[in-house]
């Protein structure tokens, strides 16, 4: 199977904000209603970059993507760097941390005075050009068979696939997480079905395999279930990804009316509620409104981001407080940090 390729490498700076914003925190219900003060942090900057795509990985045509966990010195040194995620090639990840080790950062600070801090960093590593590229052949055959056996709900046929199938580029990641997802909708939950379909990069894979109606079908699924499981703003930017493109009449007019309530939900500020779970790396889900509040039914959260497009913010999480965004700071992300497996319920008002 060929696909368009590419020859390039990319970050994906994940603290892109270096502006503080204000917000204040309000007790709720049953605690002294008063402000209360939180503490201005910037996070940290990139200053310098290393760029080096390890020669043995671009001989074999491996690409793929590394997420990588570290810390910054008040110094500026990136420090306890560890892989939190990635494709599975092992030269790429070894790469992805010489480079950030080799990196400077303009260090976090909190009220002005440098201080160490942790941040998130992906880079990508993507071939452009490269001749005669195409899915394997083995990767394929087994990819569809994987899709043959959840159709027949043969449970024991998919674990099987899903463990001997190893994906060697971004490609055929993007491929993997759509069987995942798909299994996850024959046997797992809907979250985990979201959780492959964000993996799988619909919007942004750069070396586009999918055939143009089955990524607008995927597209579509995971349009459901943003819908469903109320992650508002995530549905909004998918669906004006959708828009952009020619959609049957009947696909429209049945997508509209959810659409037209979001919107409503939005401008007349109705409240709702999102349930989560942390995952090993955290939670995170675009904010519809700037007032919320957090409720933990199981487990622990240790602290709470808000990436906006005026600023970042964290600060320790209080279960007894109802936090209010400056509305200077519009579209923010909240991101969650604590216990994997914590379970709560995010209430937005």
């Amino acid at each position: 199977m060929r696909c368009r390729g590419s020859t390039d490498w990319r970050v994906k700076y994940k603290a892109l904000w270096t502006v503080p914003i204000f917000a204040t925190a309000t007790a709720l219900a049953g605690a002294p209603s008063s402000d209360v003060p939180i503490d201005a942090f910037k996070g940290p900057q990139i200053k310098h970059i290393k760029v080096s795509y390890p020669m043995i990985a671009r001989r074999a045509q491996q690409d793929g993507w590394v997420d990588l966990g570290f810390m910054v010195s008040s110094q500026g040194k990136p420090y306890a760097v560890s892989v939190l995620k990635s494709s599975g090639v092992e030269e790429l990840e070894d790469a992805a941390i010489h480079n950030l080790e080799k990196s400077t950062f303009v260090p976090a600070s909190l009220n002005g005075k440098p201080i160490d801090s942790g941040d998130e960093l992906q880079f990508r590593f993507v071939l452009r050009g490269a001749p005669g590229r195409q899915i394997r052949r083995s990767f394929y055959g087994n990819y569809v068979d994987l899709l043959h056996a959840i159709k027949n709900r043969d449970a024991k046929r998919a674990n099987h696939l899903l463990n001997v199938i190893e994906p060697e580029d971004l490609a055929e990641d993007a491929f993997y997480a759509i069987g995942r997802a798909r299994y996850a909708a024959a046997w797992g939950s809907p979250s985990e079905e979201l959780s492959e379909l964000e993996r799988a990069d619909l919007d942004n894979n750069v070396v586009d395999c999918l055939p143009p109606d089955e990524a607008r079908s995927e597209r579509l699924v995971r349009l459901a279930l943003d819908i469903n499981l109320h992650h508002y703003v995530e549905a909004l930017a998918t669906w004006k990804k959708l828009n952009s493109t020619p959609l049957p009449q009947d696909v429209r007019a049945r997508l509209a009316p959810a659409i037209l309530q979001i919107q409503h939900i939005r401008d007349a500020h109705l409240g709702y509620s999102v349930t989560g779970q942390i995952g090993a790396t955290g939670w995170a889900l675009g904010l519809l409104d700037p007032q919320f509040s957090i409720v933990v039914s199981d487990g622990k959260i240790s602290e709470v981001r808000l990436r906006c497009r005026g600023g970042y913010l964290y600060f320790p999480f209080n279960p007894k407080l109802q936090y209010t965004v400056n509305g200077n700071y519009s579209s923010c992300g909240l991101e969650l940090v604590g216990e994997p497996g914590t379970r709560f319920t995010l209430n937005q008002f």
